[in-house]
């Protein structure tokens, strides 16, 4: 049940943030999409291939502190980079305390 555990608890984090959607949207974008899939296959920190879908992406990381990192490039979003660090940041140490 770890991909359930992995996407309630970012799920939770997302939203008690006001900050799922604009995950989401950042998440499905299709130029992120390949540079996800890119970064995943090329990774030690997901179990195979990740498909696009935030299920597939949950269930197949094996570290959950890294699911904001490779989620997609910060700087490419409306938010840009530093919220996104800043947000990274926040995941690790919730998950930490969680």
């Amino acid at each position: 049940m770890k991909n359930n555990c992995n996407r309630t608890k970012l799920f939770r984090f997302l939203k008690e943030r006001n900050i799922f959607k604009p995950f989401i949207k950042a998440f499905y974008d299709e130029y992120q999409i390949n540079t996800r899939v890119e970064w995943c296959d090329t990774s030690h920190k997901f179990n195979g291939h990740v498909p696009a879908s935030i299920y597939d992406y949950c269930y197949e990381i094996n570290c959950i502190e890294e699911i904001i990192n490779y989620a997609f490039e910060w700087e490419k979003t409306a938010q840009g980079y530093d919220f996104w660090s800043r947000v990274n940041r926040e995941w690790r140490y919730y998950c930490d305390s969680n």
